[in-house]
């Protein structure tokens, strides 16, 4: 059994696919719901069980008018562990016009349960809107998918309409050029079919059910880092001796190793720098990885600011002040060539232009030329910027590769940008 300190995991698929259920009947069948929970489970009504059923979703469904239309609007988190791991889930909607919040919800994921109802797809054609999700998974390159295949009870457990729609899925990953690890999985989320226990409706299933598949994931190959990052975020003078005072550097090590007496290049410079002390956790330390906040003095006292980064001495990410990147638009304005946005990575900020080269025909799956970006549209674009950033590709390793852009006037966040090479 492999041992991860956190695991997240999103749901994702079309609209009454049964992500909330799902989710639901996970924490209900794992023994994770509280008293309270359950009583007020039980006393919920809803359309979509029968009178002795228990609506499941209604755990992760907590606004109201998601429970009276029965359908997810925003990206819900619930936290659950079992004694080998730690778990977050985003269950995300399953609305076209809610792609955006998918995107959100799956920024950080080690792995996306896509549900598929096996009722919609019983001729193997995937959905448009299974199709689009699994696109934005590839984009953001989550590592791990598992396929839950479900309402497998309405076809009776048939292993060939099962296996169809594997199949079916598993051609269209290999269209993305997506690598990643794959595992389908027939279940049943209402009745509990290898949601927790093994289906004894499904003997001729011979993997786990859904916890001990995510309990089982493969993360290690994902979390090595191919260079040290340590974005500046805060710059203090430490007053603690005043005859020693020298400005101190707070931010979080995105990539990599750093040791006491390390030398550092400061990003788009020739600069060498020195590491005189590291602190963290309060304390003196020698070494430390990566996700590590920490406090670093230098030998020499030099002009750093917020945004700089310091890069191992014999790196080759340079800094740039043109990108080509992957776009994801979640504005409710459309694109405006004309305007100025605003641009963050990490504790970087700058103005950019940006120029739409391409988009992408969520149906063939084909890019096609346009110079226009509407809500939920994915596509490449070029940026211009007033100042170079960090020119490094994104990966699911690499959160310096994601970036944000901001409408100067509305403060919306009008799209996700990933590098690309």
């Amino acid at each position: 059994m492999k041992r991860h300190g956190l695991i997240r995991f999103i749901t994702a698929g079309n609209v009454d696919d049964g992500k909330s259920t799902l989710i639901g009947r996970l924490l209900y069948d794992s023994k994770l719901v509280l008293t309270d929970q359950l009583h007020n489970l039980v006393n919920a009504k809803s359309s979509r069980a029968s009178e002795n059923e228990i609506d499941f979703s209604f755990l992760t469904d907590g606004l109201e008018s998601e429970r009276e239309q029965g359908i997810t609007i925003d990206v819900a988190y619930r936290y659950f562990s079992t004694k080998n791991n730690k778990f977050i889930i985003a269950d995300c909607p399953g609305h076209t016009q809610y792609t955006r919040n998918m995107i959100t919800g799956a920024s950080n994921a080690d792995c996306v349960i896509l549900l598929i109802d096996v009722t919609k797809a019983l001729d193997g054609n995937l959905l448009e809107q299974t199709k689009r999700h699994a696109l934005v998974s590839s984009v953001l390159d989550i590592p791990n998918v598992i396929l839950a295949v479900n309402k497998m009870d309405l076809v009776d457990f048939d292993q060939n309409i099962f296996q169809k729609v594997t199949n079916s899925f598993k051609k269209f990953t290999q269209t993305l050029n997506w690598e990643v690890n794959f595992i389908s999985i027939p279940i049943s989320a209402l009745k509990g079919d290898n949601i927790v226990k093994k289906s004894e409706q499904m003997s001729w299933y011979r993997g786990e059910p859904i916890i001990r598949a995510l309990e089982e994931l493969d993360l290690n190959e994902h979390n090595t880092a191919s260079d040290f990052k340590f974005p500046i975020q805060y710059v203090m003078r430490w007053d603690g001796e005043k005859e020693k005072a020298q400005r101190a550097y707070c931010g979080k090590i995105e990539d990599g190793v750093l040791n006491q007496g390390q030398e550092l290049k400061i990003m788009g410079t020739n600069q060498l720098v020195k590491i005189k002390k590291i602190i963290y956790g309060g304390k003196e330390v020698s070494q430390v990885e990566k996700n590590s906040c920490i406090m670093v003095w230098l030998s020499d006292d030099v002009d750093l600011a917020r945004g700089d980064v310091l890069l191992n001495r014999d790196s080759r990410l340079e800094a740039s002040s043109s990108l080509n990147v992957n776009i994801a638009w979640l504005d409710r304005d459309e694109f405006n060539p004309k305007k100025k946005y605003i641009l963050r990575q990490g504790t970087t900020e700058t103005f950019a232009k940006l120029t739409v080269d391409s988009k992408v025909d969520l149906e063939t799956l084909e890019n096609y030329k346009s110079s226009e970006m509407r809500m939920n549209e994915i596509g490449s674009a070029t940026l211009k910027l007033a100042k170079p950033i960090l020119n490094d590709d994104y990966t699911y390793i690499n959160k310096l590769g994601a970036l944000v852009l901001i409408d100067p006037i509305t403060h919306q966040t009008s799209a996700a940008l990933m590098i690309k090479g």
